[in-house]
């Protein structure tokens, strides 16, 4: 049996597929090819700056955007868990579950990355 990132790694590897568009939000339009490139580097920043290894967890603080597609990616490939963390969450509720879990790191936009504390 394929994990997700086997079969996320086969697709982004056939020609036929690694071209087409798989993140559209506003302006911005991945391709295959460039989740796979940009996932495979941030889970690499993952591993590296962070010391997230398998079995751990990534916190995801951001609004629905291709951002958040390429840190759930880049979590799985680190062979970590995705927490997500919900912007709509009251931030007591927040504060909670991420003391609780304890994520080796939180991925947030600029935006909003300052409304949690």
């Amino acid at each position: 049996m394929s994990t997700l990132v086997e079969l996320f790694r086969k697709a982004a590897n056939q020609a036929e597929l690694k071209s087409k568009i798989v993140v559209c939000d506003g302006d911005t339009k991945w391709t295959l090819a460039e989740l796979d490139t940009m996932s495979e580097k941030l889970a690499k920043h993952f591993v590296e700056k962070y010391g997230a290894k398998r079995g751990d967890c990534i916190g995801i603080y951001m609004n629905k955007c291709a951002f958040y597609a390429l840190a759930y990616t880049a979590a799985l490939k680190a062979g970590c868990a995705y927490l997500p963390l919900d912007v709509f969450y009251p931030q007591p509720l927040l504060i909670d579950i991420i003391t609780e879990i304890k994520p080796v790191v939180i991925c947030s936009t600029p935006d909003i990355a300052n409304s949690i504390s």
